[in-house]
């Protein structure tokens, strides 16, 4: 920092000296007051040092793993409802009866939202069915 102040000096007296040699006399004198102050000059030191840790605990690292499932592709279900049943004749007349049906149905799943079927019913019925999942 004295250094630098110096260097500032020196430029202000030589600048002073270029000044005094001008033909112009009539321009005021300027003299130029440098001042040195001491500033504290601030030591910084990094310090190294080992600090050994004993850990009663092994360290576990968490690793989270998601499993894909395997996609179910095949579906049963049982039925239950009433329908008709049997058909009654009585003289001219017949007349349809309603009675309780169970049935089975499988359905199989061809793609991400295609599925087909079939379904048996006691009423001796047999069904096909197509679904679409959305």
């Amino acid at each position: 920092m004295k250094g630098l102040f110096l260097v500032v000096g020196l430029l202000a007296i030589t600048s002073q000296s270029y000044a005094d040699d001008c033909c112009c006399e009539h321009k005021p004198k300027i003299v130029y007051k440098t001042v040195v102050k001491k500033v504290p000059v601030v030591v910084e030191k990094t310090v190294v040092t080992e600090k050994v840790v004993l850990v009663d605990k092994p360290v576990i690292k968490e690793k989270i793993v998601v499993l894909k499932q395997k996609a179910k592709k095949n579906r049963i279900s049982l039925l239950g409802g009433t329908g008709p049943s049997r058909l009654e004749k009585e003289g001219n007349e017949a007349r349809l009866i309603r009675e309780p049906i169970a049935g089975l149905q499988y359905q199989r799943m061809l793609g991400n939202s295609l599925s087909i079927g079939v379904q048996v019913q006691t009423n001796e019925s047999v069904l096909g069915s197509v679904g679409f999942d959305f």
